[in-house]
C-alpha cells in the first residue's frame, strides 16, 4: 500500500525541485554584495604597524551570484544537499579585483512546520561540506588563505541571516473542508507523524487524522517516480473524512431543484393526436362555413416543468472497488416531484375561395390566410410524493475536482422504481405505460444529477512555489520571492480497492523546457545594455535582470545601449 497504513502520505519528487532550483536561479538566490576589513582580523599589536592611513587598503568588497541553478537532492535523516557554482568577485587594495568561480556544497536539515504544514529548510544549520575554488591562474597562497574564509563566512551569513530564513510550501492538507465554516469546531484533526527522504529522489510526508496512530515509516516509498507531486489516502481515512463531512458541513440534506425537459417520444404521441385533432376541427369548420373557412393546427411541441425536492433521510455508506468503482449502500431519502406538462400548438384560419371545388381543379391561390395564433396549453399539473424511497443499489466513482482539490464520491447510476412508492390513486399512473417509462428514465438521471457529490477527503493545496520568508519584526531584508505562477497540470488518479493516489506535475510556464529558435540578444535591463548571447559581459549580470530579444532593432527601439565590447557599432553611450 502507497500509504503504508497511515491516513495521508504526501511525496515530494525531484521534479519538482528541479523547477524550484531553476525559479531561484532566475529570480535572485544566492546573489549579494558584502565588505570585510581584515583590520578586525589582527591583533592588537599587529595593527600598530600598519599606519592608519594605509588600513583601508585592507578593506575587500565582494559580490557573489549563481552561474548556473542549484542542484538540490534529499539525503537521509531528514536533510537536503544544495551544491551550487558561483561567480564571486573581489576587490581589494582600491582597484585590484579578481573574479573566479567557486563550487560549494551545503548540507541542509529539515523540517515540516505541524500547523502549515510547510517544508522549513533550516539554513541557519547548514553545514559547508565541499568548497573548492575553480582557477585559471595561480594564485598567491596567502591570497588564497584570505579569500578562503571570507566566502565561507559571506555563505553562512547569507543562509544564516534571519531574513534569508526560507520556507517552501508543500502540497498541503487543509485543515477546513469544503462547505464548511472555518470555525474551531469544525477543525479536522491533522497530526504529522513521520517524515522520510526515499533515496536522493523523493520526501514522503506522513498524516494521520483523527487521533490515528497506525503506519509503519519502514514501507514509505517513492509512489510518484515520473511525477512532482503524490497524494496518497487510504479507504479508511476517506470514510473518516467523509462521517467528519456529514456531521459538520452546511452542504444541506436537502436539494430542490426546478428545470424543464423536453421527451420526443411524447412528441410522437402528440403528433398523432394533433393530426386526428386537426382533421375533426378541419371537417368542422368546413361543415358550418359552407366551405369556405378551414383551420391548419401545427404542433410545436410538448415541455415539461418539474420541481423536485428531495431530503436524505440517513447517511449512506459506501466501499471503494479496484477500477475506481464505488459501491454505495443504504441510500434513502424523502420525495416529491411536481410535474407539469404544457403543450404548444399554432392554428391558422383560412379563407377557401373556391368553396366545395377541389384545391386540383382551381387554376388560382385559393387559400388565403386569415389569422395565426400560437397556443400554450397545459395538459396536466401531478404532485408524486415518494415518502420512503429506499435504493439499495447505488454506483458512482471518485473524482479529483480541479475547483478546490479533494476527492468526490459522484453517484453515476442507480436502480429507481416507482412501483410500491407511489400511491395507486396518483394521477402518474393515469398516463401512458410509454410516458411513464420515459418520465421515469428521465428522472432518474435528472435525481442522479441532483444528488451532490460525497467529500470523500481532506482539501489538498498544490501551491508548492510559494516562497516566503520569517523577517522578525523591526528587521529589514529583501524578501526572496517567485513571482511566477505554479501551474500543476496532468493530475493522475489511481483507484484500488483501498486507497486512492493521486499524482501531478507543477512547472512554470518560465521554465518552459526547450526553446527554439534561441534569442541572439540578451538585455540587461539593470544598465540598459544590449549584448550579443555569446558576450562575456552577460557572465556578470543577474540572471533576474536579463531578457532575451530576437531582433537587435527591437532592442533598440526600446532605447538600450550596445555593449561596447560585441555591439560597438551601436554603443551611444
Amino acid at each position: 500500500m502507497k500509504t503504508a497504513g497511515y491516513d495521508v502520505v504526501l511525496l515530494l519528487n525531484e521534479k519538482f525541485l528541479s523547477q524550484l532550483s531553476g525559479a531561484l536561479l532566475y529570480n535572485g538566490f544566492l546573489t549579494f554584495n558584502g565588505k570585510t576589513d581584515l583590520c578586525t582580523k589582527l591583533k592588537p599589536d599587529q595593527l600598530v604597524k600598519i599606519p592608519a592611513d594605509l588600513r583601508h587598503f585592507l578593506e575587500i568588497a565582494y559580490r557573489f551570484k549563481l552561474n548556473f541553478e542549484p542542484y538540490i537532492n534529499f539525503l537521509p535523516d531528514s536533510k537536503v544537499g544544495i551544491s551550487f557554482d558561483i561567480r564571486s568577485y573581489f576587490w581589494f587594495w582600491e582597484g585590484l579585483e579578481l573574479k573566479f568561480d567557486l563550487v560549494c556544497t551545503i548540507i541542509v536539515p529539515i523540517s515540516v512546520d505541524p500547523v502549515n504544514h510547510k517544508l522549513i529548510l533550516k539554513f541557519e544549520e547548514c553545514n559547508v561540506q565541499e568548497l573548492k575554488i575553480k582557477l585559471n591562474y595561480n594564485l598567491d597562497e596567502s591570497v588564497t588563505l584570505v579569500i578562503n574564509p571570507i566566502f565561507e563566512k559571506a555563505i553562512k551569513a547569507y543562509f544564516t541571516a534571519e531574513e534569508n530564513r526560507f520556507s517552501i510550501n508543500l502540497p498541503t492538507v487543509q485543515k477546513y473542508l469544503p462547505y464548511t465554516t472555518e470555525i474551531p469546531q469544525h477543525v479536522v484533526k491533522i497530526d504529522l507523524i513521520a517524515i522520510k527522504t526515499v533515496g536522493t529522489n523523493a520526501m514522503v510526508i506522513a498524516f494521520n487524522l483523527f487521533d490515528y496512530k497506525g503506519g509503519n515509516e519502514n514501507q514509505l516509498t517513492d509512489f510518484a517516480r515520473n511525477c512532482s507531486v503524490g497524494i496518497a489516502i487510504s479507504e479508511y481515512a476517506m470514510n473518516k473524512v467523509y462521517n467528519f463531512f456529514w456531521d459538520h458541513t452546511y452542504w444541506s440534506k436537502s436539494i430542490i431543484k426546478s428545470d424543464t425537459f423536453h421527451i420526443g417520444a411524447v412528441d410522437k404521441i402528440l403528433d398523432i393526436l394533433t393530426k386526428v385533432g386537426d382533421f375533426v376541427t378541419n371537417m368542422a369548420l368546413r361543415i358550418t362555413t359552407l366551405g369556405f373557412m378551414e383551420s391548419e393546427i401545427n404542433y410545436l411541441g410538448s415541455d415539461f416543468k418539474y420541481d423536485l425536492n428531495i431530503h436524505f433521510k440517513n447517511q449512506p455508506t459506501f466501499d471503494i472497488l479496484a477500477g475506481n468503482r464505488v459501491l454505495i449502500h443504504n441510500l434513502g431519502m424523502k420525495i416529491f416531484i411536481r410535474l407539469q406538462m404544457y403543450v404548444s400548438y399554432e392554428l391558422i384560419l383560412k379563407a377557401d375561395t373556391s368553396g366545395f371545388i377541389p384545391d386540383e381543379c382551381t387554376p388560382w391561390e385559393d387559400d388565403i390566410p386569415i389569422s395565426k395564433e400560437r397556443y400554450t396549453v397545459k395538459v396536466f399539473d401531478i404532485g408524486v410524493p415518494i415518502n420512503d424511497l429506499r435504493i439499495l443499489k447505488c454506483q458512482g466513482k471518485i473524482e479529483l475536482k480541479d475547483d478546490n482539490n479533494v476527492l468526490e464520491c459522484k453517484v453515476e447510476d442507480l436502480e429507481l422504481s416507482l412501483n410500491g412508492f407511489v400511491p395507486e390513486k396518483c394521477l402518474f399512473w393515469g398516463l401512458p405505460a410509454d410516458i411513464r417509462d420515459s418520465l421515469v428514465s428521465l428522472y432518474k438521471k435528472k435525481l442522479i444529477d441532483a444528488i451532490p457529490p460525497i467529500i470523500v477527503s481532506p482539501k489538498f493545496t498544490f501551491d508548492l512555489s510559494e516562497l516566503s520568508q520569517s523577517i522578525p519584526s523591526g528587521k529589514k531584508g529583501k524578501k526572496p520571492e517567485i513571482p511566477w505562477k505554479l501551474h500543476v497540470d496532468g493530475k493522475k488518479l489511481e483507484i484500488t480497492d483501498s486507497e486512492a493516489i493521486v499524482a501531478a506535475d507543477a512547472y512554470f510556464d518560465e521554465l518552459q523546457k526547450e526553446i527554439f529558435p534561441v534569442p541572439k540578444y540578451v538585455v540587461n535591463v539593470n544598465n540598459n545594455e544590449i549584448h550579443k548571447s555569446g558576450c562575456d559581459s552577460i557572465f556578470d549580470t543577474y540572471e533576474e535582470h536579463q531578457r532575451g530579444y530576437y531582433l537587435l532593432n527591437d532592442a533598440l527601439n526600446k532605447n538600450y545601449d550596445g555593449c561596447k565590447k560585441c555591439l560597438p557599432a551601436f554603443h551611444k553611450k
